[in-house]
């Protein structure tokens, strides 16, 4: 049995699956490097989006309440009215 035709074939595939699988393992370390910016980033907006969501929904409260005193003021300012006119 002749071992020189057969070494240069198990020698090349060994090589290939080597390669196949070092670039494999540098793939799944950079694909994890950039989900973890990726997530870091996501996780950065949630926050701002949060921050600005309970802002927004304390001004929206102001806003609903300087409206409830409005129509309130006008409220009595026509029952005033209307008291004054009955006299």
């Amino acid at each position: 049995m002749e071992w020189g035709g057969v070494s240069p074939l198990i020698i090349g595939q060994l090589t290939i699956m080597g390669f196949v699988w070092g670039f494999a393992i540098w793939l799944s370390r950079s694909f994890t490097k950039v989900y973890e910016k990726i997530q870091k980033s996501l996780d950065m907006m949630i926050t701002k989006l949060e921050y600005h969501e309970e802002h927004d929904d304390k001004r929206f409260s102001q806003i609903t309440d300087g409206l409830w005193a409005i129509k309130v003021e006008s409220a009595v300012s026509k029952a005033l009215e209307n008291k004054t006119e009955n006299k």
